[in-house]
């Protein structure tokens, strides 16, 4: 097993298998290369919807497609910014969460923005504050 670090810094103690770390962006390159391996076999496609594979979640992110998902252009809105997600993690900075939770956080927000499909540009859904 390769490791590096410390699980704990002031200890120095070093990572288990049992540790739960956060893992943050580097998820992000991880789940796009599965996505994209699904998409080389014909098990997903890019231009699939949310509504088609994931019809459980919000109906207001239905359209958005697989390819938006990993351009980082679908508008969705993001857990980690919720009052109430922080308010958790600032209570309890290892508070762990069950990652099909996450999206209850935002789960009743729109898209940040749309993005216009013959255009490629993005549409913001609210009025910037002036």
């Amino acid at each position: 097993m390769l490791r590096a670090g410390v699980a704990e810094v002031g200890t120095r103690r070093e990572p288990q298998p049992y540790d739960h770390m956060r893992i943050a962006s580097a998820a992000k390159a991880y789940s796009g290369a599965v996505a994209l391996s699904l998409v080389s076999r014909g098990r997903l496609g890019l231009d699939d919807t949310i509504a088609r594979r994931l019809p459980g979640l919000p109906a207001a992110w239905g359209a958005v497609t697989l390819r938006q998902l990993l351009q980082h252009t679908s508008g969705l809105p993001d857990y980690s910014g919720s009052p109430v997600f922080r308010a958790i993690l600032t209570d309890d900075p290892h508070h762990r969460f069950q990652p099909h939770c996450l999206l209850e956080f935002v789960a009743d927000q729109r898209l940040k923005f749309t993005r216009e499909p013959s255009t490629s540009t993005r549409t913001p859904t609210t009025s910037p504050s002036l």
